[in-house]
């Protein structure tokens, strides 16, 4: 019989389960406000399938990881600097993506001859968590791309 032995956890499979996360937070908040604003038949058929769905994979996948990982693996130095390194940079793409939404706001105001937005909570709320989603989801792809092996070192 076949003695099972549960791995540790990889940093950087972490990384990846992040980056889908952040993903899907983005992908959340965008079809709820667009639901709410338009009011489509299409985005409401989509969400009912979309959510129920996503919370399913997300389930099981935790499972599946308690299942197969006894625990994650210990971070090492590397490892500390390169997220330290991609949280700073992730934080400088979340301010050029509030920048670049102010902006927007800005021309779509011109282009209607009206300057002034009315702004309710629910939109700051949902302002807040697609950004909450994008800081998760820049941060692991910045980490992903500091994090791989130079070509010449995979050729030796």
């Amino acid at each position: 019989m076949k003695n099972k032995v549960k791995k540790t956890f990889p940093l950087k499979k972490g990384a990846l389960i992040s980056l889908f996360c952040g993903a899907f937070i983005m992908s959340a908040t965008a079809i709820g406000t667009l639901k709410e604003k338009f009011h489509s038949k299409s985005l409401e058929n989509f969400s009912s399938i979309f959510f129920p769905t996503a919370i399913i994979i997300g389930i099981a996948g935790f499972i599946y990881i308690v299942v197969k990982y006894k625990k994650a693996e210990k971070p090492d130095e590397l490892y500390r600097e390169l997220e330290t390194r991609s949280s700073a940079y992730a934080g400088y793409a979340l301010l050029l993506a509030v920048w670049f939404i102010g902006w927007l706001m800005i021309l779509w105001g011109n282009s209607r001859h009206n300057e002034i937005f009315s702004i309710k909570g629910s939109d700051v709320v949902n302002l807040g968590l697609f950004l909450w989603g994008f800081h998760y989801f820049v941060k692991s792809v910045i980490f992903l791309i500091l994090d791989r092996t130079p070509k010449a070192e995979e050729d030796e």
